[in-house]
């Protein structure tokens, strides 16, 4: 038989609410540039997302690393037909042991077959067979093809670029509602979006605990001595005589399972992840046995 949550629990009704934050025309113009120039519908949608929680991600040089094809070593070794060396074997003809014949292929044009290799990969040319000869395979060692013989490539790290959000102005105002329950929960979709919501916090003078995919962190909870800092976490979120005021702050896809949050009648959607089941099992940490019918259990959306 198939039973409901409802009809094996007492829990509170949940109640929805969304904050409507109104943005500035210079969002909006960013917005709109998004969607004109992105390549493709996921890009704009993650872009869109990232602009909606005041910031945009970008990737920037951070000086030169080994190069992970060679490891330093600046050569490869690669795989070639004895019988035709200077002719590249894509990875059908490695996979069967014979040379593929793509449509369009002239074994007489040695630049025309180089063609075919590189379009193959876009879908341009059709595999037609595989040649009768098997492959001789030998290998052979070339400059690296990423580093170009240098060992080195220039190392990229994501960097995130804040602006002037409305939702910041809510989260505020709800920590200030809050202020005399002293528990929240608030969720965002992306790292970025954690940490800005424990910036405001922090200033804002709660105490915070942040969880994500870097794990737990909290700038007043410290680990015991027998336990280890999550665990010391979620005691201090339901000890409200040492810890006055305690936000928890994490991403769903990292802390929306397995948590007990009753502390904490509300919690806030700063944004969401790409996936539902993350949203709806976040929903579940106030809404499970322990909450107070009282106060009621009440989900923000920004």
């Amino acid at each position: 038989i198939v039973k409901l949550k409802s009809e094996c629990l007492a829990l509170p009704d949940k109640v929805f609410q969304r904050i409507i934050c109104k943005p500035a025309p210079s969002t909006l113009r960013a917005a709109s540039l998004i969607s004109k120039t992105s390549r493709s519908v996921i890009r704009a949608l993650t872009l869109q997302r990232e602009l909606s929680d005041g910031f945009q991600y970008r990737e920037v040089e951070d000086g030169m690393t080994t190069c992970p094809t060679c490891k330093g070593n600046k050569t490869i070794v690669r795989n070639v037909d004895l019988d035709d060396p200077t002719n590249p074997l894509d990875s059908e003809s490695l996979s069967h042991g014979h040379r593929a014949i793509w449509s369009n292929d002239n074994d007489n044009d040695q630049n025309q077959n180089d063609q075919n290799q590189d379009d193959n990969s876009s879908g341009s040319y059709v595999l037609l067979g595989f040649k009768d000869e098997p492959l001789r395979l030998g290998e052979q060692e070339i400059d690296c093809t990423q580093c170009g013989g240098s060992g080195e490539v220039t190392n990229y790290i994501r960097e995130a670029i804040r602006v002037d959000c409305p939702k910041d102005e809510a989260v505020i105002n709800l920590l200030d509602q809050y202020d005399e329950q002293g528990r929240v929960v608030f969720w965002g979709g992306f790292t970025e979006t954690v940490d800005r919501i424990f910036d405001i916090g922090v200033k804002a003078g709660w105490g915070v605990i942040r969880l994500d995919g870097r794990g737990w962190y909290s700038n007043i909870v410290t680990s015991g001595i027998k336990k280890n800092l999550g665990q010391a976490c979620l005691e201090a979120f339901d000890n409200k005589k040492d810890y006055p005021k305690l936000m928890f702050d994490g991403q769903p896809g990292a802390g929306g399972v397995g948590l007990n949050l009753v502390a904490s009648s509300m919690e806030c959607f700063y944004s969401n992840t790409f996936r539902g089941e993350d949203r709806s099992q976040a929903i579940e940490r106030i809404h499970r046995p322990g909450a107070d019918h009282i106060r009621g259990c009440i989900i923000y959306d920004l």
